[in-house]
């Protein structure tokens, strides 16, 4: 959330002001480093030494997991991001959650949201720069484009 944030602060700098930087520079102190380990795997989580936290030895609750698995049948990819951290203070990046909700969830909610913005006129051309400007990782490729977002459609029928 907060790399969103200085993405729209550096893209909107009249926006800014003072009670901004100090949110975004309180959302970077409050935030979890999460590191996971290999694909499949729920990782170690590392709080750098907040009051509460859990030890890096310790790896993700198979609760949290769970949740996580729940969300994404229900929510966008980037809030269930933020449910988790609001719920149980750990910050995940995009390679983190596909890692622990697995590719084919993480497939499936990009193909559910793709149709949304299909059915609200939204080209792939247009899908592939907003997934691309909030830093979504690409199925086989560096960066999203048009046909990627056409594949992905095509792909998913099944679901």
């Amino acid at each position: 959330m907060a790399k969103r944030l200085e993405h729209l602060m550096e893209a909107f700098p009249k926006l800014v002001n003072s009670q901004v930087e100090e949110a975004v520079n309180n959302w970077r102190r409050q935030t979890v480093a999460l590191s996971l380990s290999a694909p499949g795997s729920a990782g170690n989580i590392d709080v750098g030494g907040e009051k509460g936290a859990v030890s890096p030895s310790e790896t993700i609750p198979d609760q949290i997991a769970s949740e996580a698995i729940e969300l994404i049948a229900s929510y966008s990819i980037e809030d269930v991001m933020e449910i988790l951290t609001e719920d149980f203070g750990i910050t995940l990046d995009y390679a983190q959650l596909i890692d622990l909700i697995g590719i084919e969830r993480y497939q499936h909610a990009l193909h559910g949201e793709a149709i949304e913005l299909q059915q609200n006129k939204v080209s792939l051309l247009q899908t592939s720069e907003l997934w691309n400007s909030m830093g979504r990782p690409a199925l086989g490729d560096a960066l999203w484009g048009p046909q990627r977002v056409s594949i992905l459609l095509e792909r998913q029928e099944s679901f």
